[in-house]
């Protein structure tokens, strides 16, 4: 057996695949926790919206919709711990909770998301290779971009108001 699976490397590599679908990949746990989802934290334009529901919120909120070849290892593995980063760097479902938790996080949230859009970062190419809808035209990355900054201005002034209201 063992010589013919040298002669054959084949039977041994489409062997070791089958038993590797038996290790089946983790999903995520919900990261939800009762926070609310960005929508409640900020004012979000509709385009904005409709950005992030189509580029963002497939690995960046509680919604993942997974692909066929989600349940094939090792891609299954590989696609989860994606989601995992991807909900703890930013979900869009618990904002409240995780980047919304503080004006400071959430400012940095925000400008984050806005420079690795820019920089082609996200979404990332091999996910914009299979999913051309997360594409991001130059006038989104702008819009989404203009939207970050009045955002992070209207938390910045928020923040300080709420300093300068405290009891000393």
């Amino acid at each position: 057996m063992e010589r013919k699976a040298r002669r054959n490397p084949g039977w041994a590599m489409a062997v070791s695949f089958l038993l590797l679908q038996g290790v089946p990949a983790q999903p995520p746990a919900s990261a939800h926790s009762g926070g609310e989802p960005i929508e409640k934290s900020l004012t979000v334009p509709t385009d904005v919206g409709k950005l992030l529901a189509r580029a963002c919120a497939n690995c960046h909120s509680d919604r993942t919709v997974y692909p066929w070849y989600a349940k094939v290892a090792p891609v299954s593995w590989m696609i989860e711990r994606d989601v995992q980063q991807a909900r703890q760097a930013m979900n869009l479902s618990n904002w409240t909770q995780t980047s919304g938790e503080s004006s400071g996080r959430e400012i940095g949230t925000l400008l984050s998301a806005c420079a690795s859009i820019q920089a082609g970062i996200m979404p990332p190419p091999a996910y914009r290779t299979m999913h051309p809808e997360a594409r991001l035209s130059r006038q989104e990355i702008a819009d989404f971009c203009a939207w970050t900054s009045s955002a992070t201005r209207e938390l910045q002034l928020t923040a300080s108001h709420q300093e300068d209201s405290s009891p000393r």
